[in-house]
């Protein structure tokens, strides 16, 4: 259905509210807003050249949250070890009940 659109949009403005920066990283212009106030301005890779910048900062702060996300889902967590060290140990038990029981 977006694709269908995209004639319709060609010299138009268009307002994205974005709490994912990525989401608007390739867009012309980005306004960086705190408490209705413009504190930035500009292209993605201008505002990711501002030291100690808004965006930048908010900007690395989610690439970090993501690659967090990321290790999580590939190796487990503490917890995740134990339940199943946990349940490989219940299947254990399990299975000499039964041999146990089977004689």
């Amino acid at each position: 259905r977006t694709s269908n659109n995209i004639p319709y949009i060609i010299d138009r403005t268009t307002v994205i509210v974005a709490h994912r920066l990525t989401t608007i990283q390739n867009a012309d212009y980005i306004y960086v807003l705190d408490h209705g106030c413009v504190l930035e301005q500009g292209t993605h890779s201008l505002l990711m050249e501002i030291e100690n910048g808004k965006y930048r900062n908010m900007f690395n702060i989610q690439q970090i949250e993501i690659q967090a996300d990321r290790q999580d889902e590939i190796y487990p967590t503490q917890q995740e070890i134990i339940e199943d060290k946990q349940q490989m140990m219940d299947k254990e038990e399990h299975s000499a009940s039964i041999i146990v029981n089977q004689v």
